[in-house]
């Protein structure tokens, strides 16, 4: 099978995925494991094989001749992960458009705005594939066929993602971040980008409420949260996706407090799973999917 990845899904294939957000990172691994079983053809600098089973290609610039190069290639679809080429390539190529969506919902309705101009132009050989049932259900709420609407969740690689002794993962994350309260506390972790949407004050207010419990925020912060924590809160700062795992498994319970409506299939919540453990999460959007009965759903408002 012959692919094209156009330039705003390849971004995520070509470039160093260690400090990307969630949504960039599991396009990369989906697009990655892709390659294992399609040929991928993505705009680059030269033609040339830049990874196994991956190949640049340079477009021509004008309209006429991107049609015709497009016929040339023998190419069996167009998979994408962002909706910002559709109605540029709907228009040069006679060949279907898979759109592999991270939300549906976006700031503002802009996203959902976005998927329906893209599904009103749509042909009867292209289709979305949002990232959880609860995506076809929400977008069936606005379109008349949900028929091409076909949900594909996020994976996870259970050889880096699964459970080890908690006192094993406990001592070595005590020993990377030279805290030994880890070893002696119950800690509640936090897997992301400190920041509003992800319901950065919500964890905050909870350790506040809990001295007795460590609370540990892997992840970047973006903004001045520091100086609202309290002493039983650390900030571990990026930590490299690979070890992730280790960390997983030195929580005792994973909080996953998103106040963010778009939240289609948390990588974080099935890495959670994979390693073991137990999970409270607020009850938005896709998180009542994939969060049953491994965890405990906390009612969220719109």
């Amino acid at each position: 099978m012959k692919l094209f990845v156009p330039m705003t899904s390849a971004k995520t294939l070509l470039t160093k995925i260690d400090a990307a957000a969630g949504a960039t990172l599991s396009s990369y691994h989906h697009l990655l494991y892709l390659s294992k079983f399609a040929q991928l053809f993505v705009p680059f600098e030269s033609e040339k094989e830049i990874a196994p089973n991956v190949y640049g290609v340079i477009l021509p610039k004008r309209m006429t001749d991107l049609r015709t190069w497009f016929s040339k290639q023998g190419l069996d679809g167009i998979f994408m992960t962002s909706i910002r080429e559709f109605d540029l390539l709907r228009q040069v190529a006679e060949i279907p458009i898979m759109m592999r969506l991270s939300s549906v919902r976006g700031y503002g309705g802009k996203t959902l705005n976005g998927i329906l101009h893209c599904y009103s132009l749509m042909r009867e050989y292209d289709c979305i594939c949002p990232k959880s049932k609860w995506g076809k259900e929400f977008l069936s709420r606005y379109i008349s066929d949900p028929s091409r609407i076909y949900p594909i969740p996020n994976g996870v690689d259970t050889d880096l993602f699964s459970p080890i002794p908690k006192e094993e993962a406990k001592v070595k994350v005590s020993q990377i971040l030279k805290d030994e309260r880890i070893l002696r506390q119950p800690v509640v972790g936090f897997v992301s980008r400190f920041q509003p949407e992800k319901g950065s004050m919500i964890f905050l207010d909870v350790a506040r409420m809990n001295p007795d419990v460590l609370f540990l925020a892997v992840g970047p912060v973006v903004g001045d949260y520091k100086r609202f924590a309290g002493d039983n809160v650390i900030f571990t700062g990026y930590q490299p996706h690979d070890q992730l795992s280790l960390f997983y498994n030195a929580f005792d319970i994973l909080c996953f407090p998103s106040v963010a409506a778009f939240e289609l299939c948390s990588s974080v919540i099935l890495e959670g799973i994979a390693c073991g453990l137990p999970i409270v999460a607020t009850g938005f959007d896709g998180v009542t999917e994939f969060l049953k009965d491994v965890g405990v759903l906390v009612e969220a408002y719109e």
